[in-house]
């Protein structure tokens, strides 16, 4: 059985490590600190007895004020990361961890979620197809280390 709750700090290590061995983007103990205490942040982690197998981040963007209210709307979101350690793979927890953040979103009034994926990384794009997201354009040698194109993907929630 499969846990999803907030990560905390002490997940940090574990979730560096995932991220790593699914060969993502790299990112410092620090960024992900800072992400996590950022009101525009949303992430969600997955445990099985206790160990991380699984997370994901979003970044709400787009802010527009309501008028004569203090208010806060956003009209879309970027997903930083879903990861799923390969030996967890194919039981659901990539799909739930994407439902979870987008229903945030949706909560949120976000109309569009945006995301990049390497363009040689076939099941994440075909991941994300199964789940309502089109290819918007293609950015160039977007990634690094190796240099790769980015599909850059979209799903419109309303």
């Amino acid at each position: 059985m499969f846990r999803y709750q907030k990560p905390n700090f002490d997940s940090i290590v574990e979730i560096m490590d995932l991220a790593h061995q699914c060969g993502l983007s790299v990112w410092t103990e620090n960024d992900f600190r800072e992400e996590f205490v950022r009101d525009d942040s949303r992430q969600v982690i997955a445990t099985k007895n206790k160990e991380v197998v699984g997370f994901s981040i979003l970044r709400l963007t787009n802010i527009f004020h309501l008028e004569n209210t203090f208010e806060i709307k956003y009209k879309e979101a970027e997903i930083f990361f879903i990861a799923v350690n390969p030996e967890f793979q194919d039981r659901g927890i990539g799909k739930t961890l994407l439902d979870m953040i987008l229903e945030s979103a949706v909560l949120l009034g976000v109309e569009t979620v945006w995301l990049e994926v390497r363009e040689s990384n076939y099941n994440a794009i075909s991941f994300y197809k199964k789940n309502c997201f089109t290819h918007a354009y293609t950015r160039h040698n977007y990634f690094q280390k190796p240099a790769e194109n980015a599909a850059v993907m979209k799903r419109n929630l309303n």
